[in-house]
């Protein structure tokens, strides 16, 4: 008779995780007939990448995939991490940060963060009128800088910087701006000089140098490699000459490379879907922005985070067919 009684519990016990499990995969795709991408202000390359591999995935995976502009890559990790959000564009040194609770997410981790794919470098650009009396970093200080938005990787950026050389953020005049905002900042001479972490060329600094005669400041020697050194997803890059109208010499600077991430519980086929779809459209993706160019196989894996089932899913398949 107990013996009965067991059996039947347990099948009970059965069928009500059938059933708890079967609801919750409805409510999941339920949900996933929406996802938000987190990119950046507008004026950035990640807005305009972001909107443009949204509209590919909304028009390939029948998900109606929205771009949405962001604070940038803090936001976009911060709201990825709380559940608000289901994938964004980041700077990999902010992603570690987040996913750590380290640097400027001091106590504030977010274990939910996984990475789907590296992307691209972007250059550190420090914009300064051509006549300016600013000619290397340290001669910031005290000056009106265009440093970003707070939950920005450019802000993030900014700090990385003025830290490996002995500074803070105390040491400027710091105007929290958006890429568009830094641009009329420095058209009507209200900042001294004006942070762009993005691609080049990017729209804002394109827009900038089209009615500003400009240059950049760079970021070489010790600081330089302190910060490669120190701070993960950073590398030496440049600023091309004839990136820019009146720009004829190349500018040595640092970047960082910039990355897809999304929240762990996002379900490993979608997060599957979403990389294959990208990198088999990569040729249709240039179109968009000239960054897509540096995407490739090869370093679509190289993250400073966990990648996503999803994903490594994907790599493993395609690069074992190599």
């Amino acid at each position: 008779m107990k013996s009965g009684k067991v059996t039947s519990l347990a099948l009970f016990l059965v069928v009500v995780l059938a059933l708890t499990t079967m609801l919750s995969s409805f409510a999941a795709a339920a949900q996933l007939r929406f996802i938000t991408l987190g990119t950046s202000t507008v004026g950035g390359v990640s807005y305009s990448v972001g909107a443009g591999m949204a509209e590919l995935l909304t028009k390939v995976l029948g998900i109606n995939v929205t771009a949405e502009a962001t604070g940038g890559s803090a936001e976009n990790c911060r709201r990825i991490g709380m559940g608000q959000m289901d994938m964004g564009i980041s700077k990999s040194e902010t992603t570690y940060y987040a996913y750590h609770g380290v640097g400027p997410f001091e106590g504030d981790p977010h274990p939910n963060l996984r990475a789907l794919f590296n992307m691209y470098v972007e250059p550190c650009q420090i914009a300064v009128r051509k006549d300016s009396s600013i000619r290397s970093f340290t001669d910031l200080r005290g000056k009106r800088v265009a440093v970003g938005m707070p939950g920005s990787g450019n802000y993030v950026q900014m700090e990385t910087m003025l830290a490996a050389h002995g500074m803070s953020m105390d040491d400027l005049r710091p105007a929290l701006l958006t890429y568009s905002e830094a641009t009329e900042a420095m058209k009507d001479g209200t900042v001294d000089a004006a942070l762009y972490a993005m691609m080049t060329p990017g729209a804002a600094v394109v827009d900038l140098s089209s009615t500003l005669d400009i240059r950049f400041i760079p970021i070489e020697g010790a600081p330089a490699e302190k910060i490669v050194k120190e701070n993960p997803g950073y590398a030496m890059a440049v600023v091309p000459a004839g990136a820019y109208r009146g720009v004829d010499e190349p500018t040595p600077t640092v970047g960082t490379s910039i990355g897809m991430v999304v929240r762990a519980d996002l379900p490993e086929d979608v997060a599957y879907n979403i990389v294959k779809t990208i990198f088999e459209s990569l040729e249709q993706l240039e179109t968009v922005h000239m960054a897509i160019s540096q995407m490739s196989i090869e370093i679509a894996d190289d993250v400073p985070i966990p990648l996503h089932p999803g994903a490594a899913r994907y790599f493993e398949e395609i690069k074992g067919n190599k």
